[in-house]
């Protein structure tokens, strides 16, 4: 799979500056006129207000004409207009759930290169890692059965795939964040008559990327997207 053939920045109408910003990452599995994106990514947009970049050619766009928003996790489809370059490539769903140690690669657009101005910097990022354990990620806002990955995940990169290392045509998730864990490893107390004088913790932080299982909402993606037989 070339990466920027198979992944697209996501752009989204900032109103108060009158023009689209870069909001994320977004890919497509079997359906040519579809796009996965993670929820937060758009955040209740409409569809006028939502584009797909095409890396091609900056003045073109890929117009979004339809959202499908899951009700309780951090993945959408944009349903978008039949105007998408032939080079552009798709991702197979792996049809095994995950193991654990299972090396995976995550790509999606950086979010500092659409903040410089020539775009002088490398614009997408692969970052590597394992499968470490999953877990239900709960966020606030949104509830997504997910795997913990061992690299944090960089902003822009949220709604990009999460593909075996060793088949990188094969998605098994999509990457929607980073959580963090603190581990104690030195902590100090000091008295005087019977009074704490002075107390020092020193933590260590840990940041992991959260990657949300696209084999569990197969049934929601085929439920909006065209199945194969009815594309052919």
């Amino acid at each position: 799979m070339k990466p920027f053939a198979a992944v697209q920045a996501l752009l989204k109408y900032n109103s108060q500056e009158s023009r689209y910003e870069f909001c994320g990452s977004c890919f497509r599995l079997w359906a040519e006129d579809y796009y996965l994106t993670a929820r937060h990514c758009i955040n209740g947009s409409i569809p006028k207000t939502i584009k797909v970049l095409n890396c091609l050619d900056d003045n073109l766009f890929i117009e979004c004409i339809a959202i499908h928003e899951h009700p309780t996790a951090d993945i959408a489809v944009l349903q978008v207009k039949d105007n998408i370059p032939q080079e552009f490539q798709r991702f197979k769903l792996s049809k095994k759930e995950y193991t654990l140690g299972t090396y995976v690669h995550c790509f999606g657009l950086l979010h500092d290169w659409m903040l410089n101005p020539n775009h002088e910097i490398a614009p997408g990022r692969v970052v590597g890692g394992i499968i470490q354990r999953d877990f239900i990620h709960n966020d606030g806002l949104y509830v997504s059965l997910s795997l913990e990955f061992s690299a944090p995940i960089p902003i822009g990169m949220s709604g990009g795939p999460a593909f075996y290392a060793h088949k990188d045509d094969t998605v098994l998730g999509m990457a929607i964040g980073t959580i963090k864990s603190s581990v104690v490893v030195h902590q100090h107390t000091e008295y005087e008559d019977d009074r704490v004088k002075e107390k020092e913790k020193i933590s260590e932080i840990t940041r992991y990327g959260v990657i949300l299982r696209l084999l569990k909402f197969k049934d929601w993606l085929e439920s909006i997207l065209p199945t194969p037989e009815q594309i052919e």
